[in-house]
């Protein structure tokens, strides 16, 4: 393809020779002209052959990010560089592509004269203003033959994405979660008294000196024949599989210029990592977005990278069916559902709350509820239509808990060291 300034010089040189040949009958300017548009001519044809016989591979791209995942409003370095491989020298201009992130420092492009061999670096810092999964490139690179009269487009990968999640918080622990919430009243079903959740049955033995009475099996004790105790043996498990169901609907996106939903989102990616680190397993399934992610119970690192990429990825898109949802979950886990709940029924709450029980499902329902500031007649009618509906919630579903976005970890933190105690969790 031709240069704007080699077409402007080709074309300017024709209407100099359609001048000269017959206005200015003027042998010698004539022939010149027509020396000059035969040479541009010639040369532009050469040198597009030229650019046209290169191949992708000719010119390689590295690309190195200080990290594929941050937090919003985190800088984040990049460095791209390019290797001429063709054999021959060109002038190459670079330009990476960054849409929707904010430059900080450096330059997403460059120019540079390249013998085969030679490389060129580009070095610049970027940051996500909001939560999402940003794809930085491929690099667009601009060819040019030593005079720039052509020039070759290339689109040259790898491209690299960067996974913007919401700030975590780190000011909440789960044991000054407890204290905090003593006067908590919550609800739930499922647990043995006795035992807690974190042990399971695996037999019966004969009392040793100083054990919990507790555990004795009267009706093994009463069969024995030399009337010796015995005991239940319980083998403690060391992890818990938790699973977060929330709610990322259209009806989360409001709050301002800080939605509820990414309120939410950073309280559960804190309290994930949190329990992530004390050996828990953490699974996460998003309602009502374009792409549903359902990720199953796991531990490790691997575990919190899998959830801070479906986190960015998501993105509201419609409404959902929650007893749908739910008949995926698989029994004994943890659940934890998060939401508005505004496309849901009173009575099916109901319903879904029973069917978990029934399936051995220790759920938790919470709903968040964000007040807005005093505003006009419009704001305060919809406030109260709101409350109502919460109130109908409430009053069908006794357990539901209602809290603020904010208070969502330190909510779950408390809900959680319930479980690790083995408490009795009643209905108020």
């Amino acid at each position: 393809m031709l240069t704007s300034k080699w077409f402007s010089g080709t074309l300017a040189t024709t209407l100099l020779l359609l001048l000269t040949t017959t206005l200015i009958i003027y042998s010698p300017l004539t022939f010149s002209t027509f020396f000059i548009l035969t040479y541009l001519t010639t040369y532009a044809i050469t040198a597009q052959l030229n650019l046209n016989r290169l191949k992708e591979n000719d010119f390689t791209v590295e690309r190195y990010i200080s990290t594929s995942i941050c937090q919003v409003e985190e800088t984040v370095k990049m460095r791209v560089i390019v290797r001429n491989r063709s054999g021959r020298r060109y002038l190459v201009k670079a330009e990476d592509m960054a849409n929707d992130l904010e430059l900080v420092s450096g330059s997403i492009g460059g120019e540079k004269q390249l013998d085969d061999g030679e490389s060129m670096e580009i070095s610049y810092t970027i940051k996500p203003r909001s939560r999402g999964a940003y794809v930085i490139g491929p690099l667009r690179l601009r060819i040019y033959d030593d005079y720039r009269a052509c020039v070759r487009e290339l689109s040259l990968g790898p491209t690299a994405t960067l996974f913007a999640t919401p700030a975590q918080r780190l000011d909440v622990k789960i044991p000054e979660a407890v204290a905090m919430s003593r006067d908590f009243r919550v609800a739930g079903s499922g647990y043995n008294p006795f035992t807690g959740p974190e042990e399971t049955f695996r037999g019966i033995r004969p009392y040793i000196t100083g054990e919990v009475i507790r555990r004795v099996d009267w009706k093994k004790t009463a069969r024995d024949p030399e009337h010796e105790l015995h005991v239940r043996e319980f083998e403690r498990q060391s992890q818990m599989d938790i699973v977060f169901m929330l709610d990322c609907s259209p009806s989360m996106l409001i709050g301002g210029e800080k939605t509820i939903l990414d309120e939410v989102l950073e309280e559960i990616i804190s309290v994930s990592q949190t329990l992530i680190a004390r050996g828990d397993r953490v699974g996460l399934i998003t309602l009502g977005t374009v792409e549903d992610a359902e990720i199953q119970p796991t531990g490790g690192g691997a575990a919190y990278k899998q959830l801070i990429q479906a986190v960015a990825k998501t993105k509201p898109a419609k409404s959902y069916d929650i007893m749908r949802e739910a008949s995926r979950v698989r029994p004994g886990i943890t659940l934890f559902i998060v939401g508005r709940f505004a496309y849901t029924r009173p009575e099916e709450l109901k319903t879904v709350s029973k069917y978990l029980t029934r399936r051995g499902v220790r759920a938790f329902f919470i709903c968040v509820r964000k007040k807005q500031k005093p505003h006009p007649y419009a704001t305060l009618y919809l406030e109260k239509l709101e409350e109502e509906r919460i109130a109908w919630l409430k009053k069908m579903n006794p357990t539901l808990i209602v809290i603020e976005p904010s208070k969502v970890k330190e909510t779950i933190a408390f809900l959680y060291q319930i479980l690790k105690r083995g408490d009795v969790i009643r209905v108020y």
